[in-house]
């Protein structure tokens, strides 16, 4: 709780601070029971990508993380490309591969490693350069389902950052099957 005065004005703001330990579910993070519906049908799929994206601290570590808790990750195998230096949290039966971006590398350097290892899924969760965006775009044609995401202000906004990549545009309509804000 803060107070600011001044001259015939008084101003209050109230912050409620809340951990993410009670977020587990979609319906928890207070999305729509449909929209959840769709998320979870999007991520039974068995091919295309799906798009994540929101503002910086708008939620999107949050948001894939519960996304990947609801999906089934006992029948399905899950592999996460992820940066040694900025290691993401831990999910049960989530297989992590990691490239070392200080070392400059990217995960296109990993990514044709993991899909010879054929997964159901492939987690990549920042399309960090065009290279990489190009290869989970192309991995997507090849009867994997990738999750992967990208920082933008609507989902609009993330399908544009994806061709910005210059990821050709037919690639990018061809794989991309759901773009969740």
């Amino acid at each position: 709780l803060t107070l600011a005065k001044g001259k015939d004005l008084e101003r209050w703001l109230i912050a409620f601070h809340r951990s993410s330990d009670h977020l587990h579910t979609l319906d928890d993070l207070g999305m729509r029971k449909k929209t959840a519906a769709e998320v979870t049908a999007a991520l039974q799929h068995t091919r295309g990508v799906i798009l994540f994206s929101a503002l910086p601290g708008g939620g999107l570590t949050t948001l894939i993380n519960i996304s990947l808790e609801s999906a089934d990750r006992y029948m399905r195998d899950f592999v996460s490309v992820e940066d040694a230096d900025l290691p993401d949290p831990e999910i049960t039966n989530v297989d992590r591969r990691r490239y070392d971006s200080t070392a400059g590398e990217r995960p296109a350097d990993v990514l044709p490693t993991v899909s010879r290892t054929q997964p159901d899924v492939i987690v990549c969760r920042n399309m960090v350069d065009s290279q990489s965006a190009k290869m989970l775009c192309e991995l997507a044609l090849k009867d994997f389902l990738v999750i992967t995401s990208i920082g933008a202000r609507d989902s609009l906004e993330a399908l544009l950052r994806v061709l910005i990549m210059k990821v050709p545009p037919e690639l990018v309509a061809g794989s991309v099957s759901t773009v969740i804000h």
